[in-house]
């Protein structure tokens, strides 16, 4: 119970710091379909795309990472609790691969569409 106690104040500090944050400074997420008054070619749109998708990735990849590590060290000797910290670490890691992998290939894609003209 003391642990469950614990968590619950610690989730509760974090969030509170948060929100305050959060009012504090916002941050634009960009239109990917904004051009500036310029038509949008099909590689422009799938840049931003990919762009924003890093953005969003990052950050929450950063706190699943925390909460991995949060699992791992309460898990008090629990396999099952550990062996979850570190599926929940390893999903992470493979989210994060996937996004930047996807951004890579995009560039490849789009130095190839360049030099084909």
């Amino acid at each position: 119970m003391p642990k469950l106690l614990l968590f619950i104040i610690v989730c509760s500090i974090i969030l509170i710091g948060g929100s305050i944050t959060a009012e504090a400074q916002t941050v634009p997420i960009p239109d990917p379909l904004d051009c500036g008054g310029q038509p949008c070619d099909f590689i422009g749109i799938v840049n931003k795309i990919t762009d924003l998708l890093v953005t969003i990735v990052i950050p929450v990849a950063t706190v699943m990472i925390i909460i991995s590590g949060i699992q791992y060290m309460t898990s008090g000797g629990n396999e099952e609790r550990a062996n979850r910290a570190k599926k929940t670490l390893l999903y992470t890691i493979v989210g994060v691969a996937i996004v930047l992998v996807a951004k890579f290939i995009v560039g490849i894609i789009q130095e190839v569409l360049k030099s084909a003209k």
